[in-house]
């Protein structure tokens, strides 16, 4: 049996969201000290360093912000993904949803995050 893995999120719909399938499955391979939200976060979306990670924890579910900003790109300032957790049965954490949003540099587009892309 093929060990599980992950190279990362699939290329995000127009509308910023990303497909999570076949991340649960591959999640369950990792030690339990990294099927928590945070962790879960950056395994799925693989961010190159530097980034911040910040949670909004709610009772059964979680929702996780991976945020890299500040990024050498000419038209992107910044991308944040957005990922939403929930408890099942047996206290494990699924990741449910995933979306990414940009902000772009200015005079390139728009300056809130959106899943638009920027000029």
């Amino acid at each position: 049996v093929e060990p599980a893995s992950w190279s990362g999120p699939p290329r995000p719909a127009e509308d910023g969201t990303i497909s999570v399938e076949g991340f649960n499955e591959y999640a369950e391979s990792l030690p339990e000290a990294e099927r928590l939200p945070e962790p879960l976060a950056v395994e799925f979306v693989k961010p190159r360093e530097p980034y911040d990670v910040s949670s909004k924890m709610r009772t059964g579910g979680a929702t996780v912000f991976v945020l890299r900003d500040n990024l050498e790109d000419d038209s992107v300032r910044a991308e944040r993904h957005e990922l939403g957790f929930g408890l099942v049965s047996g206290g494990e954490w699924r990741l449910f949803t995933a979306q990414v949003a940009y902000r772009c540099q200015p005079n390139r587009g728009h300056q809130d995050f959106s899943p638009e892309l920027c000029l």
